[in-house]
């Protein structure tokens, strides 16, 4: 009965709407609550009915049947407050001259979509085109263009994921602050998964970084991963599900990988950070478990000191593709910047501007950091001296710490001539660029050539294996099949 009766109200209020001082005025959008649909000649009475009168059972869409214009003062033109809705834009344009926001999710849950076969549905404020404050948002279509402030904002401090975008294109206009516009460095309130951001001028995806700026100065469009026509530089597996996406979230996904089940990054083309000015451009961190397969393509950087910093995490990069030519560059210091934690390296090339491979050993106020003998795994790869004359650095306050490379069943060579290099006790570098190769040439396309009485790292389809006594094991030390 009680539906009944607020439903009620939403039919009394479409009557309001067709009064006879209004009956001539032509229809502007539609609203639907359980099956029951009532015709509005005011948009903003349109959607306020469905905030009220919708929940998670009775959701209510309102089909936009105009364009619709306010030029009325306000903080806001449309409000959703409470309720579930969906607000098809249908083709047209909702635009305001003088409202702060043309559409505000103030505490409600609102999803937006454009059914129309043209999808030219808009959103056009002077100041912002779609505000969100608290609730939920869903984007699925339209385009949102804001002339003086920003095209989607977040102005309240949302739970993560708060807001999904899986459609839509955010315009940056140069008198704006910027397409998506997002509090506190918070970008992890957007929920992309299976999505991207792919920059609608260059085609090329757009990264999110947390800390490194709030606002989004370019057009935006957002593309399915899925998409044949889109390209991406790199895939990401973890837990089984794999997704092609930007370098950036590759990494920040494979965060959740362990050693019971290690993400694995693949790269799928070449990809070089030209933008972010930042100490290192990804870092795994405590607690991950990454594999990272060059493929073939080359990953690096021109402004950020590291291309990849390990820093309690796990790292194992190889290269899986046909040619062996993947490489990790770094145009200002160092391609790989070990820290702490584990790093196994079984191929790709590594030239940075000072260093291949840099193991520093030291914080800021020089005392050593505690490392770990074999803690850095070489197995593979070729490292190319840098402008500083080194290929490779290691600890060097108090004494060498090269103890800290298992080089078990390998050896360095010049890259150049072939020639064994020798690592003396006391150096801090290698002056020359080398090549890791095996010690004893066995026939094999094992990674490594070690006694089979002692534990044998492989990687097998992307996969860390140890053999040992004839018993294959995983990351995690367990049996497998």
């Amino acid at each position: 009965m009680k539906k009944t009766l607020k439903f009620s109200l939403v039919m009394a209020m479409g009557m309001m709407a067709m009064s006879p001082a209004t009956a001539w005025a032509e229809d502007v959008a539609t609203l639907n609550v359980s099956g029951h649909t009532v015709s509005y000649d005011n948009l903003v009475t349109a959607v306020h009915a469905a905030s009220i009168e919708s929940n998670a059972e009775n959701p209510a869409t309102v089909t936009v049947l105009a364009d619709v214009s306010s030029t009325e003062n306000g903080q806001y033109f449309l409000q959703v407050p409470s309720g579930v809705v969906t607000l098809d834009l249908n083709g047209h344009t909702l635009s305001m001259t003088s409202n702060q926001s043309v559409l505000a999710v103030t505490g409600g849950d609102l999803t937006i979509v454009d059914n129309s076969a043209n999808k030219t549905g808009k959103l056009y404020g002077n100041y912002c085109a779609l505000d969100f404050q608290m609730g939920k948002l869903t984007v699925c279509g339209g385009t949102y263009e804001g002339n003086y402030s920003l095209s989607a904002a977040t102005w309240g401090i949302p739970k993560p994921g708060a807001i999904a975008l899986r459609g839509g294109t955010f315009i940056y206009r140069p008198n704006s602050i910027g397409a998506i516009g997002v509090k506190t460095y918070q970008w992890d309130v957007l929920d992309l998964d299976g999505y991207a951001l792919m920059d609608i001028d260059t085609h090329e995806i757009v990264e999110l970084h947390n800390g490194d700026g709030s606002y989004l100065e370019k057009s935006v469009k957002v593309v399915s991963v899925d998409d044949p026509e889109i390209s991406f530089p790199a895939s990401v597996t973890v837990g089984g599900k794999t997704t092609k996406c930007s370098i950036k979230a590759a990494f920040a996904a494979a965060a959740a990988g362990t050693a019971e089940s290690p993400a694995t990054i693949t790269l799928l083309e070449d990809y070089i950070n030209t933008v972010d000015p930042y100490n290192s451009f990804v870092t795994v961190e405590s607690g991950s478990v990454i594999i990272l397969d060059l493929n073939d393509h080359t990953f690096g950087a021109t402004k950020t000191g590291y291309t990849i910093s390990v820093k309690g995490g796990d790292l194992t990069i190889v290269d899986n593709g046909t040619n062996k030519t993947g490489k990790v560059t770094n145009d200002r210091v160092t391609p790989v910047h070990y820290e702490t934690g584990s790093l196994a390296i079984y191929g790709g090339t590594y030239e940075g501007k000072s260093h291949g491979l840099y193991m520093p050993g030291y914080d800021m106020y020089g005392h050593e950091l505690e490392v770990v003998p074999g803690s850095v795994v070489l197995r593979g790869g070729t490292f190319i001296k840098g402008q500083y004359e080194s290929s490779i650095q290691v600890p060097y306050f108090t004494s060498s710490h090269w103890e800290i490379l298992d080089m078990e069943g390998c050896k360095f060579v010049d890259a150049n001539t072939g020639e064994g290099v020798v690592i003396n006790e006391d150096a801090s570098t290698v002056s020359q660029s080398v090549k890791v190769v095996r010690q004893t040439p066995t026939g094999v396309s094992d990674i490594n050539a070690v006694n089979a009485s002692k534990a044998v790292k492989t990687i097998e389809n992307g996969q860390l294996v140890i053999t040992k006594d004839g018993k294959r094991y995983n990351a995690a030390g367990q049996l497998m099949k």
